[in-house]
């Protein structure tokens, strides 16, 4: 549970309305309610009751939401204390798509150590919210893979790294046997997409792709990791994910059965940062220095 979904759950509650919470959280509707419905999946139960006169919380809920209050108050008092941007350094937003390398943050905290006068503030977004916090002000730049609909407002892209898209399954599965997936071989299957998918720019050229997006045992939500690894390794289910984003998937894996992968057919995509048009100096440099150390790795 991230700070971001524990103040649109809280607007939710105080709002009775996914539509009045998402006014008070300057979000779109289907962006605060990807919010909740990805809080429920990680907690594993419903935490709000949606019904035609608005939203009402759980008995779960109503526990969860004195928590939650709780803890945006220690935020908020946190966040009031000095820290060394206060002191005349240099403050830089970052916004992260949840499934970013790690390799990309070691590199920032690299930097992070060497420079001295940046003060780093982590915030973790999808590719809606990272496009309203661009053109809210509030994050310099976005650590993401390529996205169509962020490219189309003009932002700078920096690219750092290309990897191509594995399929990962059961090692008993028959997939097992093949050397490189299509869209056809997961027809009998369900198959964990994913919706932010259908926003990269790389998959769009890709006929491939597009099959796979229009089969009726493609889940196109958002992706619960636990879940995922553990209908996977049951052979109940196939997923896919970018080979530089794939260890952050398979890491609680041990836990719920091993897995094995084998590459799709498709595009190579590519990881970067994107950047506001009126990013500090600071920011453009840090994304550079990124950018030369991922390169290396």
């Amino acid at each position: 549970m991230n700070e971001n979904q524990m103040q649109s759950f809280a607007a939710a509650v105080e709002q009775g309305s996914m539509s009045k919470a998402a006014r008070d959280q300057f979000l779109t509707v289907p962006s605060l309610v990807h919010r909740i419905n990805t809080l429920e999946a990680e907690l594993g139960y419903r935490v709000l009751d949606r019904g035609q006169q608005g939203v009402t919380p759980t008995p779960e809920g109503e526990r969860l939401y004195r928590a939650v209050k709780q803890a945006l108050s220690i935020l908020a008092a946190a966040k009031a204390e000095p820290h060394p941007a206060d002191e005349g350094s240099h403050a830089i937003s970052v916004g992260i798509w949840w499934r970013i390398p790690p390799h990309f943050l070691n590199a920032i905290e690299e930097i992070d150590l060497r420079e001295r006068g940046i003060y780093l503030d982590y915030v973790s977004m999808n590719f809606n919210e990272a496009a309203e916090g661009f053109d809210r002000h509030v994050i310099d730049l976005y650590l993401s893979t390529r996205s169509r609909e962020l490219e189309e407002r003009g932002l700078r892209y920096v690219p750092m790294t290309t990897a191509t898209y594995q399929c990962v399954f059961a090692p008993d599965s028959p997939l097992a046997q093949r050397g490189c997936l299509t869209a056809a071989d997961l027809r009998d299957i369900t198959v964990y997409a994913g919706a932010d998918y259908r926003d990269m720019p790389d998959l769009a050229v890709s006929a491939d792709a597009q099959e796979l997006f229009a089969m009726d045992n493609v889940v196109k939500e958002s992706i619960f990791s636990e879940k995922l690894i553990q209908d996977c390794a049951q052979g109940t289910a196939v997923a896919f994910f970018p080979r530089i984003g794939l260890a952050n998937e398979l890491a609680h894996a041990s836990a719920l059965g091993k897995l094995d992968s084998r590459p799709m057919a498709w595009p190579a995509v590519s990881t970067g940062a994107y950047l506001a048009d009126n990013a500090s100096l600071e920011a453009v440099q840090l994304v550079e220095d990124v950018a030369r150390i991922c390169r290396k790795a």
